[in-house]
């Protein structure tokens, strides 16, 4: 079983924009820059203090939601991207 966390300060490494539906990552391994939504810097911050596991994440996420969206094929979607990338990091539990 797996978790996820940030895999470095969100405030070393993303530059976010009041109003914008993105958010500049720059990766200081890599020297690349992505650009990534709005979601995935609520995952960011959420998995900042602490790994959380793909259930968790989506518990956190629907407490006090009211939303048509299919949160795990979301999830399953911008975790490995978020981790290739390198903004994320898994982790074992």
């Amino acid at each position: 079983m797996v978790a996820w966390r940030c895999a470095h300060k969100t405030k070393d490494v993303l530059l976010a924009w009041e109003g914008e539906q993105h958010v500049v990552f720059f990766n200081p391994n890599s020297g690349d820059t992505h650009l990534v939504s709005a979601f995935a810097l609520l995952l960011t911050e959420m998995l900042a203090p602490e790994a959380l596991s793909r259930a968790q994440i989506v518990a956190n996420l629907t407490e006090g939601l009211e939303t048509d969206v299919d949160l795990p094929a979301l999830l399953d979607t911008h975790l490995p991207r978020l981790t290739t990338i390198g903004l994320l990091q898994e982790v074992p539990i």
